[in-house]
């Protein structure tokens, strides 16, 4: 299923996190699965949720630990709109990032037209995030953003794999 824009603000947003150190205990209902529950179930299904979150610092490491992911990088990079604001550009690099790590572990090629289509919608939906926030009254660290904009840019890469092997097949 493709992560939406709107997936990614409610991640920002609406999950209550309390701190201590790189652990994040969401307070948020989740099915035995994992997955999280519709808006307002009742308040007995609310389950803690404990969960290592990898630091920006880590993201970085676990790219440059792969060599495919770092071309990929490197090709993608001049893809991040320079007229940018400087936190804006950071958290575009953040979703390049996991754009980079998707491709590598999908296969998929930075140097294809048909796997590059998805960049230029990804950075239009971290800017329409990046503003709504920014006009909210939401107090977003760049870590959070950085590391949410990280798993954006690796959904939307799984998912082109998605789209691009249901093309094959149904062809």
């Amino acid at each position: 299923m493709q992560r939406s824009k709107e997936d990614f603000l409610r991640a920002l947003l609406v999950r209550e996190k309390i701190r201590d150190g790189s652990e994040v205990v969401l307070t948020e209902p989740v099915d035995s699965a994992g997955g999280l529950v519709g808006k307002d179930p009742p308040s007995s299904d609310n389950v803690l949720l404990s969960v290592e979150v990898p630091t920006t610092k880590e993201l970085v490491k676990r790219v440059e630990a792969v060599p495919a992911a770092q071309e990929a990088l490197h090709a993608l990079l001049p893809l991040i709109p320079q007229a940018a604001e400087a936190r804006l550009k950071d958290i575009y690099y953040f979703a390049i990032l996991g754009v980079s790590q998707g491709f590598s572990e999908r296969g998929l090629s930075p140097f294809l037209p048909e796997h590059l289509e998805m960049i230029p919608a990804l950075m239009a939906d971290i800017q329409a995030v990046f503003l709504e926030v920014q006009a909210s009254a939401a107090q977003v660290t760049d870590e959070e953003f950085c590391r949410q904009a990280y798993e954006f840019g690796l959904h939307k890469a799984f998912y082109l794999d998605w789209r691009l092997y249901m093309s094959h097949e149904m062809y």
